[in-house]
């Protein structure tokens, strides 16, 4: 039974036998018994769902040794069936409450001191606890288990929409309305960028040429007369600059690539990280203080007696505070090696 975590049927039959085990075991059953009354269960449980199953009840033939044998081999023989849950039988096979505690009761009659001697295993004590174990238990709850261990499980489609963040887009410049034209010279070591102010719009018209142009070799880009009908003789302003001054530089680390993008949850851990941080940081700032305070008062001033109550309540408080931690502690760690113990036996 690997799947009980996530299968409602085996989670709900491995919650039942584990109980069946921690109920035997504190009732002071022995192994005999204890296989007995695991026989008992499984056999009702079998038949309350219309499951047919194998004789692994009957537990006579003989007595002392050959009796504690017989009940060894049963529950081995019961323990394969366990794996699987007894969902896919046929529901009209199933029996009616009142013939289940009939079958139960002829059972638990049958090993006890009231039946077949070869197979007592239950005394009076035994009989009487186990009766109000299934009664108040399984009885009572009859048609839940039997509704559950009948009714093929829903299949649900989950589905998972996971936002992926994209870096954002630094914003492009707008380009500057005082200046609509220029005449650019490219040159290997110089560039000279002439500006004109705006005027009257029109068609624009391009200009390249290739050549010598002050004493130096290279391209011409004339854009003065694009927007404007003024000749290119008007006023203009001229700007010099270097080569190595026109190169564009791009923003260290911008934009960032994907790979190193954050995600949510990595930006969710940071921030509970430096909340964690400065609440330490806090708290040791006032535990300082809180110890400068003490070491300047006086150690042989006489307490009050709200604060000897104070004090009294903070070291009970504190002292029941860690049996309770190391108690609950405790607790689950039986409690896990207990559910691991059982998942391996079945």
């Amino acid at each position: 039974m690997t799947n009980w975590r996530d299968d409602l049927q085996n989670h709900v039959l491995l919650t039942m036998y584990f109980t069946n085990y921690l109920y035997a075991k504190e009732s002071g059953f022995d192994r005999p018994q204890m296989g007995a009354f695991f026989s008992i269960i499984k056999t009702v449980l079998d038949r309350s769902v219309g499951k047919d199953r194998g004789s692994g009840v009957g537990l006579g033939g003989g007595r002392g040794r050959k009796r504690r044998e017989a009940v060894k081999i049963s529950l081995r023989r019961m323990l394969p069936s366990f794996q699987h849950s007894p969902s896919l039988t046929n529901a009209e096979k199933a029996l009616p409450l009142e013939k289940s505690v009939a079958l139960f009761k002829s059972l638990l009659l049958g090993h006890s001191q009231w039946g077949d001697q070869d197979a007592a295993l239950f005394g009076a004590r035994e009989v009487k606890l186990v009766m109000d174990y299934c009664i108040n238990g399984m009885f009572q709850h009859y048609r839940i288990y039997q509704y559950v261990l009948t009714t093929e499980q829903e299949k649900q489609d989950l589905e998972v929409t996971i936002a992926i963040e994209q870096p954002p887009v630094p914003p492009r410049p707008a380009p500057s309305p005082a200046f609509s034209s220029m005449d650019f010279v490219a040159d290997t070591s110089r560039l000279s960028v002439t500006m004109a102010p705006r005027s009257i719009s029109r068609a624009p018209s391009i200009l390249f040429s290739s050549g010598a142009q002050g004493g130096s070799g290279g391209s011409h880009l004339d854009l003065s007369g694009a927007f404007s009908g003024q000749p290119h003789g008007r006023a203009t302003s001229s700007v010099t600059l270097d080569a190595r001054d026109a190169e564009i530089l791009p923003v260290a680390g911008w934009p960032p690539p994907l790979a190193e993008a954050m995600t949510l949850e990595a930006h969710e851990e940071e921030q509970e990280r430096i909340r964690l941080k400065e609440e330490m940081e806090k708290a040791e700032e006032e535990r300082r203080i809180a110890e400068e305070k003490a070491a300047a008062a006086n150690p042989f001033d006489v307490l009050s007696p709200e604060e000897v109550k104070q004090i009294a309540a903070d070291t009970v408080a504190a002292i029941l505070a860690g049996v309770s931690a190391e108690f609950e502690k405790l607790l689950e760690l039986q409690r896990t090696k207990f559910m691991q113990a059982l998942a391996k036996t079945i």
